[in-house]
């Protein structure tokens, strides 16, 4: 019954869900055009190359957010507004109800992620290969070829200056940060959906009580992940031996991993309470 409910929500999503992801192809295809073209090669195209990272920037934030919001909406709506009452008599549980919303904004949330490391990557070696492409000098066009084959081989000198300052390849470090951003697609969804089910537990203002308790949560864990880094750096900072190169390698090292860590941990503590509302205590309009 959960591949069912899953399908379901597959097709009620796609909808919204897909443009707005696809609109970040479209995006970065445009962009890739722009960058192959003179027009910001000009001595005056200054103002216009700010303009065009700012948009591109803000266009890849609000796409983020409209999938998320989405996400939170579809979800109030469903099982906490008067669809809840149809929802809730179907012939499953609560938890394959929650699961399957969950899952499949989950994703969405990855698609969403591998799309935008994907287009800023994209975005980056466009420009660069651009600019080679254009230099005077044959050598400048191999040299950025071949360093860029070596720099993903970690074979490269490059790749170990890169690796003195992370302390991390070029890759492993790409690896990390999308499992980061996966780890916090379920950390941000569960938060999300934990404040929903405490707010839908008011007798008034539900809606604004679930934005009330998102932010608390947002700023409690903000609170808690500074901490956590601190006190796991601690002996770092600390260390008035150190060069700024090692002090930064270690920050990174230590900082990245810690992270997926403790949003896990704390992404699967929101599910079980939001699981245990919706199992134990529904508050329907």
């Amino acid at each position: 019954m959960l591949k069912k409910l899953m399908k379901h929500e597959f097709e009620a999503t796609r909808r919204i869900l897909l443009p707005l992801n696809l609109t970040i192809v479209l995006i970065t295809v445009v962009g890739c055009l722009i960058l192959c073209t003179d027009i910001l090669q000009r001595d005056t195209s200054l103002p216009l190359v700010i303009l065009l990272i700012i948009l591109y920037a803000l266009s890849m934030i609000v796409l983020t957010l409209a999938a998320y919001i989405y996400s939170m909406v579809r979800f109030y709506k469903n099982l906490f507004t008067s669809e809840g009452y149809l929802m809730f008599t179907l012939p499953v549980t609560h938890t394959q109800l929650l699961n399957s919303k969950l899952i499949v904004a989950f994703l969405w949330n990855c698609f969403n992620v591998l799309l935008t490391v994907g287009s800023i990557f994209a975005i980056s070696f466009s420009s660069s290969y651009y600019a080679i492409a254009h230099a005077d000098s044959a050598n400048e066009k191999s040299a950025f070829l071949s360093g860029f084959v070596s720099a993903l081989s970690d074979g490269a000198q490059t790749t170990a200056s890169f690796q003195d300052i992370f302390g991390y390849g070029p890759l492993q470090l790409l690896g990390i940060c999308c499992l980061s951003l996966i780890v916090g697609s379920f950390f941000s969804l569960t938060m999300g959906y934990l404040a929903i089910a405490l707010g839908q537990l008011m007798e008034r203002h539900k809606l604004a009580s679930s934005i009330g308790f998102y932010i608390a949560f947002y700023i409690v864990t903000q609170i808690l992940s500074s901490i956590l880094m601190i006190v796991i750096n601690l002996n770092t900072l600390l260390g008035t031996e150190l060069d700024s190169l090692t002090l930064t390698r270690r920050i990174y090292s230590s900082f990245l991993p810690a992270t997926c860590i403790f949003n896990l941990i704390l992404g699967v503590i929101f599910y079980l309470i939001t699981r245990l509302i919706i199992r134990r205590k529904v508050n329907l309009e």
